[in-house]
């Protein structure tokens, strides 16, 4: 497919970035999952008057014996982040909740884009965006994806993947990609 022809979203997969090609992103709101299932967790032991839970979860193994420590606990778990060191997988961009709970890229929200950040990895996949590049495969590492950094050609198969918007990426990157980058049509 030539970038000439018309680029459709059902005809993209999810594109990985590298954490270091990325200049703004990190400014905005984040949802960690990490967190929000530790915060169910924190819950579903208050319900459970699972005292210990507490006592082992938290690192500065607090005093709880009663339903009123527990919520103190667990109303201030945000304000302070006493219990949790942080979690591993952040999205970025625009997401909302299904039915069922979970997160599903939302295409109507402020951002132009829907990612999920490994902080493990330092990788990006952007599993939805306004805007799409033509590259390579990934490695196994993430089979199906495309491998925004590495351009087709070489034996290797062209697809299109959807990727960042432009305007988060430092200077360089997109100097040396934005022939690649198509913004697709509403």
């Amino acid at each position: 497919m030539s970038k000439k022809e018309i680029v459709k979203a059902e005809d993209c997969v999810t594109g990985v970035h590298c954490g270091h090609d990325i200049e703004e992103m990190w400014d905005q709101n984040d949802i960690d999952l990490d967190w929000e299932d530790y915060v169910e967790q924190a819950k579903e032991a208050l319900k459970k008057k699972n005292w210990s839970w507490f006592k082992e979860n938290c690192d500065d193994e607090p005093e709880v014996d009663t339903e009123e420590e527990a919520q103190e606990i667990i109303d201030n778990l945000g304000d302070y982040n006493i219990c949790f060191d942080g979690g591993d997988t952040r999205l970025y961009g625009s997401w909302k909740k299904n039915a069922e709970g979970e997160y599903e890229p939302d295409k109507t929200g402020d951002a132009d884009y829907a990612a999920i950040f490994n902080v493990n990895h330092n990788t990006i996949q952007v599993v939805w965006s306004k805007h799409v590049i033509s590259c390579r495969r990934c490695s196994p590492c993430y089979p199906g994806q495309g491998n925004v950094d590495s351009p087709p050609g070489g034996g290797y198969a062209e697809l299109w993947a959807f990727c960042l918007p432009p305007d988060l990426m430092l200077d360089e990157w997109v100097k040396k990609n934005k022939k690649r980058i198509v913004e697709l049509k509403a």
